[in-house]
């Protein structure tokens, strides 16, 4: 059976495909990722090279017929240009990019929740203020997090005592923040630094255009999340979601 499917996507990866294809895949709000293979791709009369490439934001008229996919139409929304013209950006994005590629999308909320997310951190990036990708980086999977059901309860206190001093430890079974005198009532209590402790605090109620007032972090402090995250990802869908840090 053959259906149409009118989406917006956003191109996360491309890869070559034959002699003159691209193995294109993007992130929907309805069907999660995708790829669909473009042929002729490299053809001077293609006209979406330049809008099928990573990262821009796109419009799809889709043919489906047995799980698979057929570009039918497309037009540009947004290519982020701003962001083109600066490497640390770009190389932020892309890295992003290759984690969505490996995640196991198959709930429809979620996937729309991604996929705005993922909007959010483009137009977000895309503006002319500062910059830190530890910040961005951290704060797209600590929002992703929320996205695949499983977000953290970060507050500034102790969930167990309400204690806001020396909150050096966080609960991976409930992503609540315990002090240290009561690390002990979990099994599942992991010691983080003052500095990550505090930054997921700050993070907590902040939009993503904003991200850039908050301190930038340093690369360790960035690793540190990472392999927590990790952590409580495995623990609640049984999934490492970054696989290089």
């Amino acid at each position: 059976m053959i259906k149409e499917i009118n989406t917006d996507g956003i191109v996360v990866k491309s890869n070559k495909h034959g002699e003159n294809g691209r193995l294109l895949y993007f992130i929907t709000p309805d069907h999660g990722i995708i790829s669909i293979v473009k042929h002729g791709f490299n053809s001077k009369k293609n006209i979406g090279r330049s809008i099928l490439q990573p990262m821009n934001y796109v419009k799809l008229e889709i043919i489906e017929e047995k799980s698979k996919y057929k570009i039918n139409d497309f037009e540009l929304l947004d290519n982020f240009e701003y962001i083109r013209s600066n490497y640390e950006r770009i190389e932020t994005i892309l890295n992003i990019f290759a984690v969505l590629n490996k995640l196991p999308l198959n709930d429809l909320d979620g996937n729309r929740m991604i996929f705005f997310l993922v909007k959010k951190l483009l137009e977000a990036s895309d503006k002319k203020s500062e910059f830190s990708s530890n910040n961005t980086e951290i704060y797209f999977y600590y929002q992703l997090a929320w996205c695949l059901g499983i977000n953290f309860n970060i507050s500034d206190h102790c969930s167990i005592c309400n204690s806001k001093d020396k909150l050096e430890y966080i609960d991976i079974s409930n992503g609540n923040l315990l002090c240290k005198g009561c690390k002990s009532t979990s099994e599942y209590s992991l010691p983080i630094s003052e500095n990550l402790s505090k930054f997921l605090i700050n993070i907590s109620n902040v939009k993503f255009d904003k991200i850039y007032k908050e301190k930038s972090q340093k690369d360790h402090i960035r690793k540190e999340f990472i392999n927590m995250f990790n952590l409580y990802t495995n623990f609640h869908i049984n999934h490492k979601i970054v696989s290089g840090i």
